[in-house]
């Protein structure tokens, strides 16, 4: 029977990214990536807001007349050329 040794792979410095909490586990280690990120089996990396099944431009996350867009963590929504945005909606600009 061989035993091996547990490997830390938190203790590499910054292993899940972003500066998440890493815990070591027998084997293998887990990442506390929060609510904005998302651990793909190596590390924490945005969540693409954007494509999401639940988000689309023309939802209730964004206002008509915007559009959604990626940020480093989360997204924004952008009123489209023409527009800017007033009280959370995309207002027409008087030219």
């Amino acid at each position: 029977m061989f035993l091996f040794a547990d490997i830390d792979e938190c203790s590499a410095g910054d292993t899940c990214g972003y500066g998440r909490p890493c815990e070591n586990t027998p084997g293998s280690y887990r990442c506390d990536c929060g609510d904005e990120l998302i651990f793909n089996g190596v590390e924490c990396v945005p969540v693409a807001n954007c494509r999401q099944p639940w988000h689309s431009t023309y939802d209730h996350d964004c206002p008509f007349m915007s559009k959604c867009v990626e940020k480093e963590v989360g997204y924004s929504c952008e009123c489209l050329d023409n527009f800017k945005m007033v009280d959370g909606k995309c207002e027409g600009i008087e030219t």
